[in-house]
């Protein structure tokens, strides 16, 4: 991979976790059911943080590692979460 094509970290550390992410490698979940049942499975919430969505609407994101996310967006999917 050419050094044009690697992105740079973009670290942010969480004021809700305290956990320090690299914002590239993250994935952002919207619906709170869905947060909920990746949480139940055992992934490891990274950040939340306020958001709104195309109408302007308040909500939250809940911030996860991409790995975690492609793990358990199959069975969300599926309905087996």
């Amino acid at each position: 991979m050419s050094n044009e094509n690697k992105r740079k970290p973009m670290l942010i550390r969480s004021r809700v976790t305290g956990i320090l992410y690299d914002d590239n490698s993250s994935s952002h979940v919207y619906k709170p059911l869905q947060a909920y049942r990746y949480l139940k499975a055992g992934a490891q919430l990274l950040d939340i943080l306020p958001s709104h969505d195309r109408e302007g609407n308040e909500r939250l994101v809940f911030i996860f590692s991409k790995w975690d996310a492609a793990m358990l967006e199959p069975l969300w999917r599926a309905r087996k979460l």
